[in-house]
């Protein structure tokens, strides 16, 4: 009878175990394709046609070598969400983001051309963050996100480096330096939390970054961001070089910087992308090289 007794309680056991099962994992992934921190990446990176969306939207130079104004327009986007780590109480797991689309150049091929032509590079940039899940009985699916890392992304085999991004949010300032190793809590407590703002359209922010490429001049560094101008929503805007190092072994060192005020409320993301300059400058032969960093935070 006390061997009957053992094998029922521990036939009960198993049949109420808390271990994660696939439907888990599909609850996470719903949770996360769900979460505006995931939705809006091709939102912010994507600029559009330049032949028909107003200038206003995209990155514009006067330079003599003839690019007038570009952007991205992202075709596709994919979400992957793979567990690496899985326990009765939490979950980890790596998101990527993947979006495919053409850099559309509007340029002139020499000074004196009246007409300006559009240029088109294919590009594939990634995305990816960390996330951090925890079992809550209150929570969708009994899951809810707690962690999330900053963002790391762009080409493959890139040609220009973010080296660090420092992201400052009113008296709050958030320093990045190696973005999947870098979390922040939704929730407050005792670890380190993402930003969370007030609605205001006077709230100051700043982002500044430093870059690093073998570009002899500036490269193209923009940051990503929800704001609103003339009753449009912005997200892309050119960021201003404060400071240039050369490092005497053909690489440069640059700091970029980027001010506004004001954000709308939700859970929104702030992207830097820094681009070599040949990537736009030279419409034949280079290829289109890019990395990307970013935070997350809460406006409510």
């Amino acid at each position: 009878m006390g061997l009957i007794s053992i094998l029922w309680m521990s036939g009960c056991d198993k049949n109420n175990s808390t271990e994660p099962t696939t439907s888990d994992k599909e609850a996470m992934s719903a949770i996360v394709a769900n979460d505006a921190f995931f939705q809006t990446d091709a939102t912010l990176l994507n600029d559009g046609d330049p032949t028909s969306t107003p200038l206003y939207s995209l990155s514009k130079t006067d330079a003599m070598i003839l690019p007038r104004a570009w952007g991205r327009k992202i075709e596709s986007f994919n979400r992957d969400v793979n567990f690496t780590e899985l326990s009765a109480s939490t979950a980890v797991a790596t998101v990527t983001i993947t979006m495919h689309g053409f850099i559309w150049i509007r340029a002139k091929f020499t000074p004196t051309d009246t007409v300006i032509q559009t240029i088109k590079k294919p590009f594939t940039e990634t995305i990816t963050r960390i996330v951090k899940f925890v079992r809550s009985p209150n929570a969708q699916k009994n899951w809810k996100i707690s962690e999330i890392s900053a963002i790391k992304g762009g080409t493959a085999g890139s040609q220009i480096t973010i080296n660090e991004l420092r992201f400052y949010t009113g008296s709050d300032t958030i320093i990045v330096t190696d973005p999947n190793n870098t979390f922040l809590t939704v929730e407050k407590g005792p670890r380190r939390y993402m930003p969370q703002l007030i609605v205001n359209p006077m709230t100051p922010l700043r982002v500044e970054v430093t870059v690093t490429s073998s570009a002899s001049d500036s490269d193209i560094v923009s940051v990503h961001r929800p704001f609103w101008f003339n009753n449009h929503p912005l997200y892309h805007a050119p960021m201003t070089l404060v400071e240039s190092t050369d490092n005497g072994d053909g690489t440069f060192t640059r700091i970029y910087a980027s001010s506004w005020r004001g954000v709308w409320a939700g859970r929104q993301n702030m992207m830097v992308s820094a681009i070599t300059r040949n990537s736009i400058f030279d419409s034949d032969t280079t290829k289109f090289s890019s990395q990307i960093w970013g935070v997350p935070f809460i406006v409510q």
